[in-house]
């Protein structure tokens, strides 16, 4: 599926109306590959279940809870 391609006027009023922002058309025309980028990078992560991923140090609510004392 391609979408066409991001314009300034787009990206211009995009900001305006969801995040109530006014950029200029040069600015908006800077953000443009910034977004392409970003959404490349998405497309290559949706490729990978990484919904559920993380970090080994993080706290495991699931697993039970060892004294410190040992067993």
């Amino acid at each position: 599926m391609n979408a066409e391609p991001l314009t300034p006027t787009f990206v211009q009023e995009y900001l305006r109306r969801i995040a109530d922002i006014d950029v200029s058309l040069d600015e908006a025309t800077a953000i443009i590959p910034l977004v392409e980028t970003n959404s490349a990078m998405l497309a290559i992560l949706e490729r990978f279940d990484v919904q559920e991923a993380r970090p080994a140090a993080m706290f495991d609510p699931v697993s039970p809870t060892v004294p410190s004392g040992g067993a």
